[in-house]
């Protein structure tokens, strides 16, 4: 059974939904993201990328504060990675270079940012955001950087930091003798919509032509993994897959 959901923007956005689709669906899940981002590397616009892993940029607010001892510290605060599921992220890359060929598409490190402006390197006079080095302080951080977004991180951090709880009663003992003790498996693919270091924009006509072939992609994906035994999963009858 599968899902489309819009969620909006940002990491606030991505905890509700993963929360809430957590709360009201029974069993194992695998959640993908498809989204967009802008580029760090050398993929370039209407180029498809899948973060194996990804790491948060975190405005560090204490360093803006009126307070000499903080400006010591650094602006941004740069998270641990957390990995999306390896066979998601396989399946996806299969599936992508099949739609739109290898040469567009991208595997590495993901970082997700909480600001689409300060800590997304966005350059702005009317504040003080100190993030000018930005971009060359992640790929110093990590260098298999990517792409730079808002909400891949918290996805595949929620997966890792799922449990076993939503699975019903009769699963419970079978799925707890197995190595995977999270009811959730993340992958996220996203398009790229802006080149950050040459500045170009993906056209119109470009996402016309991209976002259907991503789409079929993902669900290939999502068709193609296998979630357990059809037992363990969320009961047809009376759900919304019924209607």
């Amino acid at each position: 059974m599968n899902t489309i959901s819009p969620i909006g923007m940002g990491v606030s956005m991505m905890d509700f939904f993963v929360r809430e689709c957590r709360a009201v669906v029974d069993g194992p899940m695998i959640i993908i993201r498809l989204g967009s981002c802008g580029s760090l590397s050398d993929a370039k616009v209407g180029d498809i990328c899948v973060p194996s892993s990804s790491y948060l940029v975190q405005r560090n607010y204490d360093y803006f504060a009126d307070d000499s001892s903080a400006s010591s510290a650094s602006p941004y605060i740069l998270s641990k990675k957390f990995d999306a599921d390896p066979e998601v992220t396989a399946t996806l890359v299969k599936n992508m270079s099949a739609q739109l060929g290898d040469n567009h598409v991208w595997k590495g490190i993901n970082a997700t940012a909480d600001s689409f402006y300060s800590s997304q390197g966005r350059q702005d006079e009317n504040f003080v955001d100190n993030n000018q080095e930005l971009f060359n302080e992640l790929v110093k951080y990590e260098p298999g950087t990517l792409t730079l977004e808002m909400e891949t991180f918290l996805l595949y951090h929620l997966a890792r930091t799922s449990t076993i709880a939503p699975l019903k009663e009769e699963s419970k003992v079978k799925f707890a003798a197995t190595s995977n003790k999270h009811s959730i498996r993340a992958g996220a693919c996203m398009m790229v919509f802006a080149q950050r270091k040459s500045n170009e924009f993906i056209s119109k006509a470009d996402v016309a032509r991209v976002e259907p072939l991503a789409g079929k992609a993902v669900f290939d994906s999502l068709v193609e993994i296998s979630l357990g035994d059809e037992s363990e999963l969320h009961a047809t009858e009376g759900s919304v897959w019924a209607l």
